[in-house]
């Protein structure tokens, strides 16, 4: 596995697509796996087929107004226990900066995959350069930032379940890479994140039709 500090800016807007999984790794930096990596560091370094899968939600967090960010911080930011504002949007200067306020609110969402385990919280996303894992003992790490970079306006996407089928996080990767999700390149409205962390959780909570974890097609 190789690392790297910056795959393309994190994967944000306008990276490349790599074809690989990337895990946090505690300097920060973020390793690198190829598809037929994922298994093995999966089940030897992270011991993920010891982790059962206990819970399991979508979030949301919002890559657009920096005002609105601001309001967001002053209010007390992503805490693990409000992850509102406490006040309402302000906009300055007239109806354009005020629309373009409205616009960040309710568009450039950014969706992923929250997994709770026997003793860590995951997060698994995709972006336009792979899939982004992180793993903490503390969910504030993992919902609350990526890479160390607050999550602006964090929310629940509104999906969320308890989960009891004993199945690990090391199923979660075999998923990953078994549906052929690290060959599937980004795409803005076909397959972006909100598709990726739909199809996880549902795999993950069975709440769709016939897809589980065990399940790739």
């Amino acid at each position: 596995m190789s690392s790297t500090s910056n795959p393309d800016d994190k994967g944000k807007n306008g990276g490349k697509w790599t074809g690989c999984l990337y895990f946090l790794l505690a300097d920060k930096k973020w390793g690198r796996l190829n598809p037929d990596e994922v298994s093995k560091y999966f089940r030897d370094e992270l011991h993920a087929d010891e982790e059962i899968i206990l819970f399991s939600e979508i979030r949301k967090y919002n890559l657009g107004d920096e005002d609105n960010q601001r309001v967001w911080e002053e209010s007390g930011g992503c805490d693990g226990g409000r992850p509102y504002p406490k006040r309402p949007l302000r906009s300055s200067g007239g109806l354009i900066p005020l629309l373009k306020s409205v616009a960040g609110w309710f568009g450039y969402w950014h969706e992923y995959t929250i997994v709770r385990s026997t003793n860590w919280y995951w997060s698994f996303e995709k972006n336009s350069t792979g899939i982004f894992v992180q793993r903490s003992k503390n969910l504030i790490d993992v919902h609350c930032y990526f890479a160390g970079e607050a999550r602006k306006e964090d929310r629940s996407e509104g999906r969320s379940s308890v989960v009891a089928f004993h199945e690990n996080i090391l199923d979660v990767g075999k998923w990953i890479v078994n549906r052929g999700e690290l060959s599937a390149t980004y795409h803005y409205t076909e397959r972006n994140c909100h598709h990726f962390a739909s199809l996880l959780y549902e795999a993950i909570t069975r709440t769709k039709g016939n897809r589980r974890l065990d399940n790739t097609e």
